[in-house]
């Protein structure tokens, strides 16, 4: 498996890890313990994310310029 797939399959597993570690009761005492590297990856993981939501609106603008153009076309 290459690096790039074990740093993915690490991220889904911590994220994984964090929503089924609380079992839906608010129950205080519960502590999510992470391993170092589950913390790097989450801190890497939110600082690329303002980054991914910048690039997903330009393309969805994009997208959205391009429909319109197709749609106010006259056909042919």
């Amino acid at each position: 498996m290459s690096s790039m797939g074990k740093l993915h399959g690490l991220r889904l597993g911590t994220a994984l890890k964090i929503l089924f570690s609380v079992d839906g009761h608010s129950d205080s005492n519960q502590l999510l313990q992470l391993q170092r590297n589950e913390v790097i990856v989450l801190v890497n993981l939110l600082n690329g994310l303002p980054e991914s939501v910048k690039f997903v609106h330009e393309v969805s603008l994009s997208i959205e310029k391009k429909i319109q153009g197709l749609l106010s076309e006259p056909p042919a």
